[in-house]
């Protein structure tokens, strides 16, 4: 019985290559079935010789000592002639073995290509953080970074309230002043008679009402955190002035927006005593009380709206804000300095992706010429795989002849070579079920 190895001959009505000829004529070698298996006589005297002096031993492949030629001399012999029947087509298309090769090569090149670029971007960043200023910012980036995650950790990862950073937040403050212009304008004009002093102090009592909005909301909403244990003295006390200054500044508003509407309603009482065109006396309904307290109520609603926003602008954590704050800062900070190293580094990679890009065209434009021997030799290695494959087979098969012939022998020791190529004696069970490396006995190497 002959055993086929799946030649897949080159069929073709056009004149054949010398290349196609050569696959065709190695493509036909075969051998039969089990041909490199040990006869059942072949098995015996190879026994014999694996014996020797009574004591078998088993390399670390499973092999019986001794026996090796006589168990591989058959599958060596056609795995030669087989090297000799493909050797032939092997020359013929070493020509085109830069071309078979050329995507192979040209990732070896371009691997090289992108550690160039890896090394010469670690050169820009080392060259980078040489600069102290640059450096500094990465550090100051660094820890800012550690810090927030702490603070995020202990609270629940949640998101800090910022608004009291943003421009909105100080355009409603500066709204508040407003506010105070057209409240306080007037009674300021009234009673110096001035604009440019009512001007004047209109805007310090609109500039010290919104600090005043600004800190007692904050205090308020942050009460908490400010006055706990945690906090320290310092820290409390720091709250404390905060507050009493803010406290200051609304009284000074309201004091003096209402000492002034009083004096204004005292002058207009004052300037009472004339007549009118037609003789009679001019009288106007002037309430001292009542414009004060409205005064004094309008200043007040212009405060307590001010501290609604500064309340639900600020967290309630200020620490967190704060720290939040300071990441902000240095994350810019650090993008800003870090844009020239990003810019550089883009620059190496863009170049070193470009000459890949070419190197990678070039071999598949190579390799494309070498189609027609590639797949000649995708079926010559084919063909030999599965004969290797065989031959392994009949190795297996002979070494568990040769086992059970000297397990049938009487008086014999059995040993195995253990890694440290020490002997160690095993059991016939263990001898028949050691496990044989036919891969390793038997490479098969071109």
């Amino acid at each position: 019985m002959v055993f086929k190895l799946s030649p897949v001959p080159v069929v073709v009505e056009r004149k054949l290559t010398e290349a196609e000829r050569l696959a065709n004529q190695a493509l036909a070698f075969n051998v039969a079935l089990g041909a490199a298996k040990l006869l059942p006589e072949q098995l015996e005297s190879a026994a014999v010789m694996a014996i020797g002096s009574g004591a078998v031993v088993l390399d670390a492949h499973g092999m019986l000592a001794g026996a090796e030629d006589a168990a591989l001399g058959e599958a060596r012999a056609i795995w030669q002639s087989w090297q000799r029947a493909r050797h032939p087509f092997d020359i013929e298309i070493e020509a085109q073995r830069v071309n078979l090769d050329a995507v192979v090569h040209a990732e070896a090149e371009t691997n090289q290509v992108r550690a160039a670029a890896l090394e010469a971007k670690d050169k820009a960043e080392q060259q980078w953080r040489a600069t102290p200023a640059n450096k500094q910012a990465e550090d100051n980036f660094q820890q800012a970074q550690t810090r927030l995650k702490q603070k995020k950790d202990e609270h629940a990862n949640r998101a800090p309230v910022m608004r009291s950073y943003s421009k909105a937040y100080w355009g409603a403050l500066l709204a508040i002043g407003c506010a105070e212009w057209l409240i306080n304008y007037d009674v300021f004009l009234l009673f110096t008679g001035v604009p440019a002093i009512a001007g004047g102090a209109t805007i310090i009592l609109g500039v010290l009402l919104a600090y005043a909005a600004h800190a007692h909301g904050e205090v308020l909403r942050q009460w908490t955190y400010r006055f706990n244990a945690a906090a320290g003295r310092d820290g409390q006390n720091s709250s404390i002035r905060l507050l009493a200054l803010a406290t200051i500044a609304l009284l000074v508003v309201l004091g003096a927006a209402g000492g002034s509407r009083y004096a204004a309603v005292l002058r207009t009482l004052a300037s009472q005593s004339g007549a009118n065109i037609l003789g009679a006396a001019s009288i106007i309904e002037v309430d001292p009380l009542r414009d004060v307290l409205l005064s004094l109520l309008a200043n007040f609603g212009a405060w307590i709206v001010g501290v609604f926003i500064s309340f639900y602008s600020h967290d309630r954590d200020p620490v967190y804000m704060e720290t939040q704050h300071q990441f902000d800062r240095s994350n810019r900070l650090y993008l800003g300095r870090h844009k020239s190293l990003a810019q550089s580094q883009g620059d190496i990679h863009g170049k070193a992706e470009g000459q890949v890009d070419r190197l990678m065209a070039q071999a598949k434009s190579r390799s494309a010429e070498a189609d027609g021997p590639r797949r000649l030799l995708a079926q010559i290695d084919h063909h030999g795989a599965t004969l290797l494959t065989a031959l392994r087979d009949d190795i297996r098969h002979s070494v568990h002849g040769l086992r059970t012939v000297v397990l049938r022998s009487s008086g014999v020791a059995l040993h195995r070579q253990d890694a440290e190529h020490k002997m160690v004696p095993i059991t016939p069970a263990e001898f028949r079920a050691l496990e044989i490396d036919a891969a390793a006995l038997f490479p098969g190497r071109r």
